[in-house]
C-alpha cells in the first residue's frame, strides 16, 4: 500500500463530510481547521460497581486525556479496567475484560508501543508500556486533585462541581377505590382482500365510556400463504398499532390493541404483500373477504401522585371484588405502557419510573360491574446525585474544551486537597457548574446552571451532535436469560458518555435530569424489559409519542437544527430500552453504544480513534488471503457442476459477503409469481423507478440509472466496488470465521437468525443431509443409515446460498414458450432461487413457473446449520474495527452473539432486535449505496431505513412494522475506503503541550 504516513490526522473533517446526492460519487476529505493528534498512552480507571468513586475519577480524567490546545485536539483512550472472571458460561455476558484485551491489542499495535499506562485505583495491568503511573485513593476529591497536579504545570482556570454519594430515598404509598360499570361493544367490519401493495381501510366511531380497544382478523387456517397484515389508527394522530405476523409460521391471524387516546373516528386497515400466484387472478378466482372483529371495553382512568424526579421499586396492586378478567394500563404524560391482564387481581412491579404525571387505566373485558381497591408504593429518588453527575459531566466537557482541570468540592466545604491543588496550579478563576453558592474567597468566580452549561458548550462548538446517557444503575443480564437479572447499584455509563461528548464538543445529556427525556426513556425501557424475550415490535403510536417528547425538549434547547442530528446514546439495553434509537430515524442519525460500562468505555475509544485504529486491520496492510466461495452451474440436463472451487485467494481492501438467506431479483422476476411489484414506503419501485443519480447506472440490466432491484447478493457488491473494495464471499461457518480473523473492513451477512439462548444465525451447512427432514425415521437402522449418507448439498462453501428441489437429481430443465421455468429445478449459485413459498401453506416445498424472490425461506433452512454466540466467541479473534451489517438477520441484537462481535473488535453493527421482513434486503443495499455516495455510517443507516420502515417522528406510517433495525456505534463514523480514505496518522510521544502534561 503506497500511502505516505503523516504526523496528524484530520478527524473532525471526516465526521463532517457531506454529499449532495446527484453529484460525483463521494467527496474528498477536507480539513475543518482542527487537528486531532493521538498520544501514545492510555489511562485506566478501576471499575467499581459498588462505589461512585470510579465514575467521578473517570470524569476528572477526561480533560486530562482529551484536550484542546492552539487549535489542535490531543487525546488518548480513557478506559474502565474490569478484571471480572466469569465462573460459568452464563456470566460470559459480564466478561468485558475480553473486549479491553482486543482493544488494547489494537491500540498498542497502532502506537507501536505505549509510553505510559496511567492507573487510577488499581495495580499494574497485564499490558506492556515503557512507564506506569499510579493514582490511588478512596477520596474522590484527592483523586481529582492528583489528576490535576499530574497533568497541568499551571492553570489560570479550573472547573468545579459537587461530588459525593448523595443517594436518598423517600417512600410514597397510598390507596384508593374505584367502581366501574362493565360495558363491551363489539362490531365486525368486512374488508376485501387488498390487491397489490395498497391497503383497504374502514372508519368506525369510538365514544365514551370505552377506554381500550382490541381488533383481530382471522382466516382459513389452511391459507397460511395469505400474508395479511392489520393496522389500527386513531384518526386524530395516526397509526397506534400494527400486526405483521409471518403467517406461514405463526398462523392465520393478526391482532392489534390500544389504549383509546381520543374519541371520534378510528380506522382499521388491511394490507397484503400478496402471496397469490398471478394465475389466480387471471383465472378469475373470487375475491376473498376478511372480517375484522373489534371489541371496545369500558373503564376508568385514575390519577397517581406525580413523580417529581425518579421512582424506584414501583409496586401497584389492583384487586377486584369479582374474579373477572380485566386489564390495567399505566399512563405517563399521555403515553400508555403495555397492558397488564389478570383475573381478580393484578400486581404490577416496575424497577424504575421517570419524572412525570402518572395514572392508571382499569378496563373490564366483560359486562359485569366491579369494585376495585388499588394500593401503590414506591421510593422517590432524590435529585442531588443526578444533578451532581450532570454538572460534573458538563464540567468535564468544558474543561476539555478549555484545557483546564476539573476539581470537586462537597456542598458543605472545600476539601483541603482541592484547595492545595488550586494553590499549586496558580488558579485565578473558578468556574462552577451547578453550584448552589460561591464558597471561594479570593478567586474570580463564575457559576453556570446545568442548562446554562449546555449553552456554553454549544456556543463554543456549534456541533449538531447529541449525546444521551442515564444515571440509572447498570442493569445486567446473563447470557441465555434474555431479560434483566439484577442491578449493579453504583455502576454507571456517565463517564464514557462524557468522554464521547468531549470528543464531539457537545453536552452530555443525562436523561434523568429532564422530565421529557426521563419520561420517554422510562416508557421505552419498561417496554424492552418486558419485551426482550418475546420481542414483539413496539406500538407505533407510543413510539411517536415517546420520540416527540424527546424532540420537543431538543427543539426547546436549540438542538433541533437544520438537517439530521447525530444522536449517540450510551447506556445498557435495560437502562435506556432498545427502540429508543430507532424512533428518531427520519429526524436524526441515531446510534447506540451498550454492553457493560467497561464495554462502553473501550467501544467509545474504538469509535473515537477509528481513523487510526483501522490501519491495524490487516485488510489495509496489503494483500489478504481469504477463502472465497465456489461457483456452480447446472447444465441443460440438470447436471450439477462446480466451475470454480472454493479456494484461498488474495484480496486488497476486502469486504466479506455472507449471503445464505436473501432476496433475489424480487421485482424483476419474482413479481411474476406474486402478482405485483414491491414499492418502498417512500414510493420507489425497485428495478422500475428511474434514479436521478449516476451512481445507479448499471445496477440493473436496463440502460440508464434505475433504483436497484431487491437482489442483495449482487447489488451490495456493485456499490461497494465503487469505493475500491474487493469482494470476498463465504457461506459456511469455518470459512467465514477464517476470513473475519484474517481481516476485512466490513462484513455484510444475510442469514436466518434467532435470539434464543446466546443468539444464533444459520450458515450454509456443508454436511447437510436428509436426516434433517426425516428425523422421525431415526429408529429405523438401515433406512436411517441411508438417509444420513444422503447429502442435500455437495458444495461445501458456495459464494452464495441456493435452494434444492425435493427431486434433487432432477433430469430436466423445462422451457415454456422459449423461456426457462422453475419446474423440477434444483439450485446452484448461478440460479439460486428455485423453490417458492406455497400460496396455501406458505412453505417453500415446491417449484413453480416463476421464482418467489426469496432464497431459503422456511423448509429450505435444512441446508443451514445454527451457530450461536458461544460458537462465535470460540472461533473469532480480533476483528480490528470491522463494521458489520447484519440487517437481514432477525432478533440477534442485544444478545451474547451481538456482544461477542463488539468485544472481538467490531466498531459498528447494523442489526435487528425484532423480526425482520424480507424488504430489509433493500435497506441493506441502500446502506452500501449511501456509503458509496460518501455518507457516514449513521447517515447511510438512517437513509436506508427511511426507504423501508415507519418514520415515527415524521408520522410516515407504513404497514411493514418489521423494519426496526438499529444502528449500534457512533453514527458520525466514516468507514475507511481506498477511494476516499485518509492516510494513517502517527501518534506522538507523551510530553508537555503548553502547560499540559500528557
Amino acid at each position: 500500500m503506497a500511502r505516505k504516513l503523516i504526523s496528524v490526522l484530520i478527524f473532525l473533517s471526516m465526521l463532517s463530510m457531506a454529499y449532495i446526492e446527484g453529484n460525483d460519487v463521494g467527496r474528498d476529505v477536507k480539513a475543518s481547521g482542527e487537528e486531532f493528534i493521538p498520544v501514545k498512552k492510555v489511562t485506566f480507571v478501576k471499575f467499581d460497581e459498588n462505589s461512585y468513586t470510579d465514575d467521578y475519577a473517570y470524569l476528572a480524567a477526561i480533560p486530562a486525556s482529551i484536550f484542546r490546545h492552539d487549535g489542535k485536539t490531543y487525546a488518548y483512550p480513557l478506559l474502565f479496567y474490569d478484571d471480572f472472571k466469569p465462573s460459568n458460561k452464563h456470566e460470559l455476558s459480564l466478561n468485558s475484560s475480553q473486549g479491553i484485551k482486543y482493544f488494547m491489542e489494537d491500540w498498542i499495535s497502532y502506537c507501536r508501543g505505549l509510553d505510559e499506562i496511567e492507573c487510577i485505583n488499581m495495580g499494574k495491568p497485564d499490558f506492556e508500556a515503557k512507564n506506569y503511573s499510579y493514582i490511588n485513593s478512596t477520596d474522590i476529591y484527592e483523586i481529582a486533585s492528583k489528576i490535576a497536579l499530574k497533568h497541568w504545570k499551571k492553570s489560570d482556570v479550573c472547573f468545579v462541581a459537587y461530588a459525593g454519594d448523595f443517594d436518598e430515598y423517600e417512600t410514597i404509598n397510598g390507596d384508593f377505590s374505584a367502581s366501574i360499570e362493565g360495558k363491551v361493544k363489539r362490531m365486525e367490519i368486512t374488508l376485501p382482500e387488498p390487491e397489490g401493495i395498497g391497503g383497504v381501510y374502514a372508519d368506525f366511531d369510538v365514544t365514551p365510556p370505552y377506554v381500550y380497544i382490541e381488533a383481530i382478523v382471522e382466516w382459513n387456517p389452511l391459507l397460511r400463504g395469505h400474508d395479511i397484515d392489520l393496522q389500527l389508527y386513531d384518526n386524530a394522530f395516526g397509526m397506534v398499532d400494527a400486526s405483521e405476523n409471518w403467517n406461514a409460521l405463526f398462523g392465520t391471524h393478526e391482532a392489534v390493541s390500544s389504549y383509546i387516546f381520543n374519541y371520534g373516528k378510528w380506522k382499521v386497515g388491511l394490507t397484503n404483500m400478496p402471496t397469490e400466484d398471478l394465475n389466480d387472478f387471471i383465472a378469475g378466482e373470487p375475491r376473498r373477504y376478511y372480517d375484522v372483529n373489534i371489541s371496545l371495553y369500558s373503564g376508568g382512568v385514575y390519577e397517581l401522585p406525580p413523580i417529581e424526579f425518579k421512582a424506584r421499586n414501583v409496586s401497584i396492586d389492583v384487586r377486584c371484588n369479582e374474579n373477572i378478567s380485566f386489564g390495567v394500563v399505566l399512563i405517563s404524560n399521555g403515553i400508555p405502557y403495555e397492558p397488564y391482564y389478570g383475573n381478580g387481581n393484578i400486581s404490577i412491579s416496575i424497577p424504575e419510573l421517570g419524572t412525570g404525571n402518572y395514572s392508571i387505566c382499569i378496563f373490564l373485558k366483560n359486562e359485569t360491574n366491579a369494585n376495585f381497591d388499588v394500593h401503590y408504593e414506591w421510593q422517590n429518588v432524590g435529585s442531588m446525585q443526578t444533578h451532581s453527575f450532570a454538572a460534573a459531566s458538563q464540567a468535564a466537557v468544558l474543561a476539555s474544551l478549555m484545557d483546564a482541570p476539573l476539581l470537586y468540592i462537597s456542598p458543605d466545604s472545600i476539601p483541603a486537597s482541592t484547595k492545595n491543588a488550586m494553590e499549586r496550579l496558580g488558579v485565578k478563576k473558578v468556574i462552577g457548574i451547578g453550584l448552589e453558592n460561591n464558597p471561594f474567597n479570593g478567586y474570580e468566580f463564575e457559576n453556570y446552571g446545568i442548562e446554562e452549561s449546555y449553552q456554553k458548550i454549544m456556543e463554543m462548538s456549534g456541533k449538531n451532535v447529541v449525546v444521551f446517557t442515564t444515571t440509572s444503575p447498570w442493569t445486567y443480564w446473563l447470557t441465555e436469560e434474555l431479560k434483566p437479572h439484577g442491578d449493579k447499584e453504583k455502576a454507571l455509563y456517565i463517564g464514557p458518555a462524557a468522554y464521547m461528548a468531549a470528543f464531539h464538543e457537545v453536552p452530555s445529556l443525562i436523561v434523568d435530569e429532564h422530565e421529557p427525556l426521563s419520561n420517554s426513556a422510562s416508557w421505552i425501557t419498561d417496554f424492552w424489559r418486558r419485551d426482550s424475550l418475546a420481542r414483539e415490535p413496539p406500538p407505533p403510536g407510543c413510539m411517536y409519542l415517546m420520540a416527540s417528547q424527546v424532540y420537543d425538549f431538543l427543539a426547546s434547547h436549540g438542538y433541533d437544527r437544520e438537517g439530521n442530528e447525530d444522536i449517540i446514546t450510551i447506556a445498557g439495553q435495560f437502562d435506556i430500552g432498545i427502540g429508543w434509537d430507532r424512533a428518531f430515524v427520519g429526524k436524526a442519525n441515531p446510534g447506540r453504544i451498550l454492553g457493560t460500562p467497561a464495554d462502553a468505555s473501550y467501544w467509545v475509544a474504538r469509535s473515537v480513534f477509528y481513523p487510526a485504529l483501522i490501519f491495524v486491520n490487516p485488510a489495509l496492510k496489503g494483500s489478504v488471503e481469504l477463502i472465497n466461495g465456489s461457483v456452480s452451474q447446472r447444465g441443460f440436463a440438470g447436471r450439477f457442476k462446480i466451475i470454480k472451487p472454493s479456494m484461498k485467494e488474495n484480496f486488497s481492501y476486502p469486504v466479506l459477503n455472507t449471503w445464505v438467506s436473501y432476496c433475489h431479483e424480487f421485482n424483476k422476476e419474482a413479481s411474476k409469481y406474486w402478482g405485483c411489484k414491491y414499492t418502498t414506503r417512500d414510493g420507489i419501485t425497485p428495478y422500475e423507478t428511474p434514479s436521478p443519480d449516476p451512481i445507479d447506472e448499471g445496477v440493473t440490466d436496463k440502460i440508464g440509472a434505475y433504483w436497484p432491484d431487491i437482489s442483495t447478493s449482487e447489488v451490495v457488491p456493485f456499490y461497494l466496488k465503487k469505493l475500491g473494495y474487493s469482494m470476498a464471499f463465504s457461506t459456511n461457518f469455518s470459512a467465514t470465521m477464517h476470513n473475519l480473523n484474517e481481516g476485512v473492513i466490513m462484513w455484510f451477512e444475510g442469514m436466518h437468525a434467532g435470539h434464543w439462548h446466546s443468539g444464533g444465525v444459520g450458515f450454509w451447512d456443508p454436511n447437510a443431509n436428509w436426516s434433517k427432514m426425516m428425523y422421525l425415521l431415526k429408529d429405523v437402522p438401515i433406512v436411517w443409515k441411508i438417509i444420513e449418507n444422503k447429502k442435500i448439498t455437495t458444495e461445501p462453501n458456495p459464494w452464495r446460498g441456493y435452494e434444492f428441489g425435493l427431486l434433487r437429481q432432477a433430469l430436466f430443465r423445462w422451457g415454456i414458450a422459449g423461456r426457462q421455468t422453475q419446474i423440477f429445478q434444483t439450485g446452484c449459485t448461478e440460479n439460486p432461487d428455485v423453490m417458492v413459498m406455497d400460496k396455501w401453506i406458505g412453505w417453500d416445498l415446491h417449484s413453480a413457473l416463476h421464482p418467489d424472490g426469496i432464497v431459503i425461506a422456511i423448509f429450505q433452512q435444512v441446508e443451514t446449520e445454527i451457530k450461536n454466540g458461544y460458537d462465535f466467541d470460540a472461533s473469532l479473534k480480533n476483528l480490528h474495527s470491522c463494521g458489520i451489517n447484519a440487517g437481514i438477520s432477525c432478533y440477534i441484537s442485544s444478545t451474547y452473539l451481538h456482544l461477542t462481535m463488539i468485544r472481538h473488535g467490531s466498531v459498528f453493527q447494523i442489526i435487528d432486535p425484532w423480526l425482520t421482513s424480507w424488504y430489509a434486503n433493500f435497506a441493506v443495499e441502500m446502506f452500501a449505496r449511501y456509503l458509496a455516495l460518501g455518507y457516514s455510517a449513521g447517515e447511510a443507516y438512517s437513509k436506508s431505513m427511511e426507504h423501508v420502515g415507519i418514520g415515527y417522528l415524521t408520522k410516515e406510517w407504513w404497514w411493514d412494522v418489521s423494519e426496526n433495525i438499529c444502528y449500534f456505534g457512533d453514527p458520525t463514523l466514516h468507514v475507511w475506503n481506498p477511494v476516499h480514505g485518509w492516510n494513517m496518522p502517527t501518534a506522538i510521544n507523551t510530553g508537555t503541550i503548553g502547560e499540559h502534561v500528557t
